[in-house]
């Protein structure tokens, strides 16, 4: 699979993170630096975040109706995995490798917010990642026929079967400016031959702690996220990973706030501050140097 193909495949949002410097990633036998105990007197990095759905269980990469009922499920481990066809042990083995590199702070140009502060430009990354379950889904034939499925009043074309990789673990930069717990997430989709193995993650800003000073310019309500971006060679070994720190203005919550606002008039609201990146690793194929700001808040048209 080329990089094109592999980027393509990139969970949606994280396809942003894509330029990054020489660094290096540990192998999967190397011990977690022992970096102490995490500082509880660190403030969060957006206290003024409002929560969201992403970095829980079941959130990554929601299912689209009426996929989201065409499939039996059951938990399986990583040998089952690879008797069904899946390249399920060596995707296990990537994303339990224990990370610990140089990175660097890379400075966007953001129209919607100042710069940032209270980091390093030059750091190291710690990241610990665990999987938690690997997730069988396979069609139900009752309700799908190849893979033309059918629930209730809709209809769909769901992919035959799928494995669903759930992980958790700690991430934290050297120079204190992030430290967050990753809770457990859908980190990755296998499909039955495919040796594409590329991670994404997400934190709510709110849970994410340290000496990070955000300024974003529009007031609130904002939804903030860290997004963490890993993607891995045809042989499962680490190639790059981005660290993405975004803050949008929260239109649906605007929408409940005052429901007179018509579509055009919260399309109007939109704003997306993205003032740095964390970058390590071998460089990807398409750079990014400038936070996108027209299609950052999406909404969904009436």
């Amino acid at each position: 699979m080329d990089n094109a193909q592999r980027a393509g495949r990139r969970h949606l949002g994280l396809g942003l993170w894509l330029l990054l410097i020489a660094g290096c990633g540990a192998s999967a036998s190397d011990p977690m630096p022992d970096l102490g105990e995490p500082d509880d007197t660190l403030d969060s990095v957006c206290p003024s975040c409002g929560p969201n759905a992403g970095g829980e269980t079941g959130d990554f990469g929601a299912d689209i109706s009426p996929c989201a009922e065409a499939y039996t499920k059951r938990v399986i481990d990583a040998e089952e995995g690879d008797a069904l066809g899946f390249d399920a042990s060596d995707t296990v083995r990537a994303i339990e490798t224990v990370i610990d590199s140089e990175m660097t702070w890379a400075v966007i140009d953001s129209d919607d917010g100042g710069p940032a502060s209270g980091f390093d430009p030059q750091t190291r990354v710690h990241l610990a990642l665990s999987v938690d379950a690997l997730s069988y889904r396979e069609l139900d034939l009752e309700l799908c026929t190849n893979e033309d499925c059918r629930i209730a009043a809709e209809e769909g074309q769901c992919e035959e079967r799928l494995i669903w990789v759930s992980a958790s673990g700690e991430l934290q930069t050297e120079d204190g400016a992030i430290a967050v717990e990753l809770a457990s997430q859908y980190v990755q989709i296998l499909r039955p031959g495919d040796d594409d193995v590329s991670v994404a993650a997400q934190a709510n800003l709110r849970d994410v702690t340290g000496s990070l000073q955000l300024d974003p310019s529009f007031p609130e309500p904002q939804i903030g996220l860290l997004n963490l971006s890993l993607d891995f060679d045809d042989e499962a070994t680490f190639q790059y990973g981005v660290i993405g720190i975004d803050i949008w203005r929260d239109l649906e919550q605007l929408r409940e706030d005052d429901s007179g606002l018509d579509y055009v008039e919260l399309r109007a609201l939109c704003a997306h501050y993205q003032p740095l990146q964390g970058r390590w690793g071998s460089p990807p194929p398409i750079p990014t140097t400038t936070a996108p700001t027209t299609t950052a808040c999406g909404m969904a048209q009436p």
